[in-house]
Formats: C-alpha cells, structure tokens, sequence
C-alpha cells in the first residue's frame, strides 16, 4: 500500500514538473531596450506627415515577446497617429504584437498625420514585455506644425536653402531646383486635402516634371536630400 502511495506521489510530481517545462517552454525570458534614434519632437509644415524614428533591441540571449501599446493620443481634429514596425498599421489600431530574435533589433517609426491647421499634438507609447510585466517603457511623441516653414515669404524669396522655379509653373512643364543640399532623393507634393503626388525626375539633373493632371492652386513641396536633410515651401500652379 506504501508502494502504491510513494509511486502516486511520484507520478503526480513528474506531471507536475513535465507541465511545468511545457508552460515556460511557451514564456520567452529575453529583455527588450528601447531608444530614439530621432528627435522625440519634430516640426513640419501644415499637410506634411511627421516622423520620430526608435530602435527595439534584444540583446539578450532569448527571444522577447512584446505589445507596442498607444496610451494616449493628444491630437487636434483631423489629426492622427499610427504604428509603424516591419508594417505599417492603420491609425485606428491602438497596439501591436513584435518578436525579436537573441540579439537583433527592428527599427520604430512614430508616423503623426496632420491637416492644413497649426497645431501640436503628442502621443504616449508604451512598449512591454509579454513575460516580464517589469521590462517596459514608454515614449512620448511630440508633432507640431509651423506655416512660417512655408516659403514664398519676405517680398517673395524662399526662406528656406532651396530655391523652385519657376513659381508659379503650369501643369505639364519642368520646374528647375536650385540645390544647396546635396542630391535630391525625393520630391512630393501635397496638395489642399493632403494628397502626395511625387514627381518624376527631368531630362537634366535639378529638373523635375509636372503631372499634366495637377489641378492649378497652391500646393506644398517636400524635397529630402541624400544628407537626410529635408526643404518645404510652395509652389503655385496655374492654368
């Protein structure tokens, strides 16, 4: 009978411990760290879509599971937010899921969308372990937008290192860049409702042509530079 009870007992502990190494299987240990790689506050013009950039690293020696959580979103009318890892998600999904592998990382970008309003907004964002309640942290993000970026100001000379001509330009023709930045990677327009139209590069270098669709009004130039550094200003378009 002593026998029978021992060999139960013995039973029930080894179930208990197989159980065991079955649920921590499922329980990754690994610990996440995260860091700007931008400014957590940036400034654009009315229209534009702002970006803070971080980095979620791993550098431990187990896979980490965790949630990227929006806590708040302090954000005028018509403004937004959205979560940006390996994919980008609608701005209307509060969180996400990520796994990092031992010892890699997976670059975050703080997408903020805003309207032809000045204004501020920021947003908290937590990022939380799903195994260790104790390795979080959050970030806060702050967007505002500056019409005084906008160029065409002081009896009508760009304030800003970039130079479009010529201004005003019609649908269809060539607008010549005069370059101060370096090599131009990109070229958008955003036109009154927020639309980004990109042009297409030139027969020379520095010259970019019009989509002959464009409807005449003001719109909103964008140019990046292969320094990273980034011009605005406007640009009209006329019958």
């Amino acid at each position: 009978m002593k026998n029978t009870h021992h060999n139960s007992m013995v039973k029930v502990l080894v179930l208990l411990t197989y159980a065991l190494f079955i649920a921590n299987q499922g329980m990754t240990q690994g610990v996440f760290t995260f860091s700007l790689t931008s400014d957590s506050m940036v400034i654009g013009i009315p229209g534009a879509v702002l970006n803070c950039y971080g980095l979620i690293e791993n550098n431990s020696a187990d896979t980490v599971d965790l949630y990227i959580i929006r806590e708040e979103e302090n954000v005028p009318a018509g403004w937004g937010s959205a979560i940006c890892t390996d994919i980008c998600l609608p701005p209307y999904i509060d969180s996400s899921s990520l796994t990092l592998y031992p010892n890699t990382s997976q670059s975050y970008t703080q997408y903020i969308y805003t309207n032809f309003t000045q204004d501020s907004c920021n947003i908290l964002m937590k990022f939380i372990n799903k195994a260790d309640s104790t390795n979080i942290q959050y970030q806060r993000f702050y967007g505002q937008t500056d019409s005084s970026l906008i160029g065409i100001r002081k009896h009508g000379i760009e304030n800003l290192a970039t130079l479009v001509i010529p201004n005003p330009v019609k649908g269809g023709d060539i607008i010549y860049i005069k370059n101060l930045n370096g090599t131009i990677d990109r070229i958008d327009l955003i036109d009154i409702t927020g639309k980004v139209v990109t042009l297409s590069p030139g027969p020379n270098p520095g010259q970019f042509r019009l989509l002959p669709k464009l409807k005449s009004g003001l719109y909103l130039y964008r140019i990046q530079y292969s320094d990273k550094s980034i011009s605005t200003g406007s640009l009209s378009i006329i019958e």
